[in-house]
């Protein structure tokens, strides 16, 4: 009885870490894909990176 419960468990945990995976990967992919679309998102993103270069001294 407590192997099919640790069983049962470890699948359990197994399926919900893949989901997440997936999940994170989907949303990964569809924000790339915005990001690049739109030129300026793509302005702002340099922009910040000069003011965190410059922030640092660079």
């Amino acid at each position: 009885m407590l192997l099919g419960s640790i069983l049962v468990a470890t699948l359990a945990f197994l399926a919900m870490t893949f989901s997440m995976l997936v999940v994170g990967w989907f949303v990964w992919t569809r924000l790339q894909r915005q990001e690049a679309d739109d030129p300026a998102l793509r302005r702002k993103l340099e922009e910040d990176d000069e003011r965190a270069r410059l922030g640092r001294g660079g």
